[in-house]
This record gives C-alpha cells, sequence and structure tokens, in this order.
C-alpha cells in the first residue's frame, strides 16, 4: 500500500513486481523490525559495501 501511494502504481499479481505508472519495477525496503542486537543502530549506509 505504500508504494501506491507513493508511486501511483500497481502490483502484478501474475510476477510478483510492483510497477510505477510509468512501469518502473520499484521496492520497499524497511528496517524496522531488525531482531539481532548486533543490529541495532545501524545506519542503511553501514550495510552497503
Amino acid at each position: 500500500m505504500a508504494l501506491q501511494f507513493l508511486t501511483d502504481g500497481h502490483y502484478e499479481l501474475a510476477s510478483g513486481l510492483f510497477y510505477s505508472k510509468h512501469r518502473r519495477p520499484k521496492y520497499y525496503i524497511a528496517s524496522d523490525n531488525l531482531c539481532q542486537p548486533h543490529y541495532w543502530g545501524l545506519l542503511p549506509n553501514d550495510f552497503w559495501i
């Protein structure tokens, strides 16, 4: 639902992908459910190599 409101796009059931109204695939990544203590306090840039 977040992607739909942010991009005015749609979910394709057959492919399992979400597309913007311009037919670009969009993804939603969340970090609000990190359960391991060694992940606490890390920022998104800490995960990119």
